[in-house]
């Protein structure tokens, strides 16, 4: 979104480890559970689409 001048490449959320997620870790004040149904996410090959079960299920996120 940002034509490549992000200061780092996009990466998932469940890489805490990462400064860019760590502050939102740190500040459970911040943090939501979101229902959900499905979701998808790239294949390790990264042209297809994996999608996962319809089972509900619940991320964490941010306000």
């Amino acid at each position: 979104m940002l034509g490549g001048q992000a200061k780092w490449k996009m990466t998932n959320v469940r890489q805490l480890e990462l400064p860019q997620w760590r502050k939102l870790a740190e500040r459970p004040k911040g943090r939501c559970l979101v229902p959900l149904t499905e979701f998808c996410k790239f294949t390790p090959d990264k042209r297809d689409l994996g999608m996962a079960s319809h089972r509900s299920k619940a991320r964490c996120g941010s306000r």
